[in-house]
């Protein structure tokens, strides 16, 4: 986040962030491309990019103890749908109350 907010007071380094984030890109439209095994568009491939980028920020912000479960399943469901197969079914998480609280009826 710091090199983001710097690169907008920054020319120079706002180059370097383009640079950074497109050979990225690149990487991960040839690792697409293998596991498909037929060539990805741009778009798909910014779109993980983007993905990765917005996990990391948010686990980051957040610091959940299941963060690396929380993006593995996403990851999964993100690469299942990019190479066209359809996701692995999820079980539904569980959301515990604790009794007595007002939202008991």
């Amino acid at each position: 986040m710091a090199l983001v907010q710097a690169s907008e007071e920054e020319p120079g380094l706002r180059d370097l962030f383009r640079e950074l984030a497109d050979g990225a890109v690149s990487r991960v439209a040839a690792f697409l491309s293998r596991i498909s095994g037929s060539p990805v568009s741009e778009d798909s491939a910014r779109f993980l990019h983007a993905l990765s980028v917005g996990v990391a920020v948010i686990s980051l912000a957040t610091g959940r103890p299941d963060a690396k479960q929380r993006a593995a399943g996403l990851f999964t469901t993100a690469l299942h749908l990019l190479v066209g197969d359809p996701p692995p079914p999820t079980a539904p998480k569980r959301v515990s109350r604790r009794r007595g609280s007002k939202d008991d009826s």
